[in-house]
């Protein structure tokens, strides 16, 4: 049996393990994310046993708090892992940061559906559960990119969704239902597929779209219409379709082509450039424009 205590002040972790004539201990500081083992054998299973009750009231008098683990948790590995998990189940809050975050923890967050803002780092895979958090209005998933991460359905119908940021990702199925989508912040990881879905065009309240790395941007981004600014980082956009137009609110277009393979090819902007009669900030980075149209000279108001 193995039981865990944790004292909040100072986030200090310790847990001790029977082991009948013996037992095993882990312990560390939270934020340090480093964990120590330790053990200690006995002669009988009796005086191992007084020993671990006089190990826990010790730690009991220095304000160390038990802490106890639902069935379904028991197979967390580690200290941080299962405060992680008694902490999201007990406080419930409204914003919650994982550094560490494998399926069984979002499993547990599934069951808090006030929660409103999450960041996941060092994910492998996102499970279907993340579903069940309804009431989610921002969500940051940073992949481990060995894992080549995919979106597929996980995302489902999220609806209060507001705010997307995936780093690190290898593939991207679908979107899914995010109706209510307005900030959009996809970094491909260099090595993936970097293929954004047709579909993103059923994104319809999107104001921000970032693509890092995006090897193929399909026509269909050209029609979010309540698009405010567009950000295209080392991605292979060979030429802007006349399409562009369609983006009337657009204020913000900002074309970084380093690391991609179009460094050395010209860029012509398409004539219908000029009817983006609300931007104000044009950068293009690493590549040489040509034959700028003649609708480019209604751009009086630009910044860059």
């Amino acid at each position: 049996m193995k039981r865990y205590f944790y004292r909040a002040s100072d986030k200090r972790f310790w847990s001790i393990e029977d082991k009948e004539t013996s037992y095993n201990t882990s312990y560390g500081v939270e934020y340090l994310g480093r964990e120590r083992f330790g053990s200690k054998s006995f002669s009988s299973i009796e005086t191992c046993q007084k020993n671990i009750e006089k190990e826990i009231q010790k730690k009991m008098d220095d304000n160390y708090e038990e802490i106890t683990i639902l069935e379904e948790f028991s197979g967390v590995s580690t200290m941080q892992d299962v405060w992680e998990i008694q902490k999201a189940l007990k406080e419930q809050p409204l914003k919650y940061y994982l550094n560490i975050s494998p399926p069984i923890l979002i499993k547990a967050l599934s069951r808090i559906t006030s929660i409103e803002e999450l960041t996941l780092r060092n994910v492998s895979q996102l499970p279907d559960e993340i579903q069940q958090l309804h009431n989610l209005k921002k969500l940051s998933i940073n992949f481990n990119p060995n894992s080549k991460g995919q979106i597929t359905n996980s995302l489902g119908n999220m609806e209060a969704l507001q705010e997307l940021n995936l780093e690190n990702v290898f593939s991207i199925e679908n979107f899914g239902n995010l109706e209510n989508l307005k900030k959009l912040n996809i970094g491909f990881w260099n090595e993936g597929e970097g293929i954004i879905p047709q579909n993103i065009d059923r994104l319809k309240k999107l104001t921000y779209l970032r693509l890092f790395y995006a090897k193929q941007i399909p026509d269909t981004v050209y029609e979010l219409k309540n698009l405010e600014e567009l950000v295209f980082t080392y991605s292979e956009v060979k030429e802007l379709p006349d399409t562009i137009e369609n983006l009337s609110k657009l204020k913000k277009l900002e074309l970084d082509f380093m690391y991609t393979n179009l460094m050395d090819q010209p860029l012509t902007l398409p004539h219908s450039f000029g009817n983006l009669g609300n931007l104000d900030e044009l950068t293009i980075r690493w590549r040489k424009v040509e034959n700028l149209p003649e609708s480019f000279k209604s751009f009086a108001q630009l910044k860059n």
